[in-house]
């Protein structure tokens, strides 16, 4: 096994990300500059098509906005799964996306960050574009909605192009410390989109 491979598997590393906006260190990820495009569906809802960001039911979030924590409690369907949708997905290309956590366990001390909440490989472009009932792909990592055990956590997605259908993705050892960067190089991806949102106990409106 490479040690690029080892890093992506078990990764002891982890990235800083700045404020809302993505920054992401030293590492090459190159998400920085990256459009705010992406609009994540959660319980089934189907956000207005010009809107990027989050919804839920029939409020909409932009990016980087506050959510409710109420919002993912999994006795309420909070524990679904998001529909990702990226109106600009190439029809004939596959895509990865992530969700993580740059402020776990704590914003002011992020020892495991970032903490690797969802991640899909294999999405068809198609799909992408239409929202349709779920994202499709590959799952690697199951999704896990958001608990920040306290603070005011941001979560990011994170939408890759990849250069073709990808296979033996292995399952993280885990989710704490997920090192994007060995991940996106070694599976030669590009991002293209993100978007992200916060919440935490405080938020509850």
């Amino acid at each position: 096994m490479t040690m690029l491979k080892q890093r992506f598997i078990g990764s002891i590393s982890f990235l800083l990300l700045l404020a809302v906006d993505i920054s992401f260190g030293g590492q090459d990820i190159n998400c920085d500059a990256a459009p705010r495009d992406l609009t994540v569906q959660f319980r089934g809802a189907s956000c207005a098509s010009h809107r990027h960001g989050s919804c839920v039911g029939d409020r909409s979030f932009g990016h980087g906005q506050p959510l409710p924590i109420g919002l993912f409690d999994r006795s309420q369907s909070g524990g679904q799964a998001p529909v990702v949708v990226y109106e600009n997905a190439d029809p004939d290309s596959f895509y990865s996306v992530l969700m993580i956590d740059p402020d776990a366990p704590s914003p002011s001390k992020p020892t495991a960050a970032p903490w690797l909440h969802w991640l899909v490989v294999n999405i068809n472009g198609e799909t992408l574009r239409s929202g349709g009932r779920g994202v499709g792909g590959k799952t690697v990592t199951e999704y896990a909605p958001p608990t920040p055990p306290s603070g005011i956590h941001r979560y990011i997605f994170l939408l890759f192009r990849q250069s073709g259908s990808i296979s033996n993705v292995p399952v993280p050892s885990s989710r704490a410390n997920f090192d994007v960067g060995a991940f996106k190089t070694y599976y030669d991806l590009e991002c293209v989109a993100t978007t992200s949102f916060r919440t935490g106990k405080e938020i509850t409106e």
